[in-house]
């Protein structure tokens, strides 16, 4: 967690630790066109919830349609996978392949998933394709819509020319009158989840809810707010639930957080923490897996976290540390 909630929560013994279910319901099997940074993929799973993505065009590595870039498997609403990925630059780095970890959590309708990816530098003198390891899926029907032709003969409208200019000062005001209040209005939500934040330090769940509660109720287009600001309300909002041990609250807010921005970073070892305190260990270890490659989480939280207690007498725990 970041700075304002799980430094103080590392040191948050729970008094009582219990075992705890989480309400779930059979998860439709993927199925259809996604698309994402890695080219259009056609994904399916099968009945051993193993997932494949191919291709359904030619994409910037030159690999054809029907290529199988993409090998998963399903555990509850998570996909652990590998991706084939290319990189930019010659011929021989058009020609070069990774096979990169993913982690990717599937939304209720099963339309988006959302997730990150851990990928390797470059080869020499070669250049990512990719841009950062946050990824999202997104289902497409891919149909294109048919292009609206002006019958023969008709005449082009042109652009009225008196008051032009006027007008078009007037929408520009207008423009930056909207920026400025959208503006005014992210810092005051700001400044409420600053103040969030020290309650959470100082262990006052409730007042730090309230506060969250209004942020993440902030549409997130008008709020003016970063895409990460508003997930990072919903991750806050997630431990006030958390220091409470209202664990199902909690698991669903910090999911919120990161169907909203893969890039919410704090919200993958937190995921981690509450499958280990369940003793779901396996989902357990492909969340810490993934904060732990790409720098979510130091060393020492990692060794000193109580909630991860159950979790290091895994073989799996030493080798994840050895990833450091």
């Amino acid at each position: 967690m970041s700075d304002t909630n799980h430094k103080t929560l590392c040191l948050f013994v729970l008094s009582t630790l219990f075992l705890f279910s989480f309400s779930s319901s059979a998860a439709e099997k993927l199925s259809g066109n996604f698309r994402t940074p890695f080219g259009v993929l056609s994904l399916q799973q099968n009945d051993e919830n193993g997932v494949k993505g191919i291709l359904t065009q030619k994409d910037t590595c030159g690999r054809g349609k029907g290529t199988q870039i993409f090998t998963g498997t399903r555990l509850d609403d998570s996909i652990t996978a590998s991706v084939r990925v290319c990189y930019k630059g010659s011929a021989s780095c058009r020609k070069h392949r990774d096979e990169v970890p993913v982690l990717l959590l599937v939304s209720p309708d099963s339309t988006q998933l959302t997730g990150v990816a851990h990928f390797n530098p470059p080869p020499k003198r070669c250049e990512s394709s990719y841009a950062q390891e946050g990824v999202v899926f997104q289902k497409t029907s891919e149909r294109v819509a048919p292009r609206k032709t002006a019958p023969v003969g008709a005449r082009r409208a042109t652009k009225p020319t008196v008051g032009a200019n006027s007008l078009k000062r007037a929408k520009i005001t207008k423009k930056r009158a909207t920026r400025a209040k959208k503006a005014a209005k992210a810092g005051h939500l700001l400044a409420k989840m600053k103040e969030a934040s020290s309650f959470l330090q100082n262990g006052e769940a409730e007042r730090a809810r309230a506060l969250f509660k209004e942020v993440t109720a902030a549409a997130k287009g008008a709020s003016g707010l970063s895409t990460l600001d508003h997930a990072n309300a919903y991750n806050g909002l997630g431990v006030t639930f958390y220091l409470r041990e209202r664990y199902d609250e909690a698991m669903e807010n910090y999911k919120k957080a990161v169907q909203i921005d893969p890039m919410a970073s704090d919200s993958y070892y937190n995921l981690a923490c509450l499958f280990a305190l369940r003793n779901d260990k396996e989902q357990a270890f492909r969340y810490l897996n993934m904060a732990v490659l790409n720098g979510y989480i130091d060393l020492n939280t990692l060794d000193e976290d109580p909630d991860l207690g159950n979790l290091r007498e895994d073989p799996r725990y030493e080798q994840l540390k050895k990833s450091f």
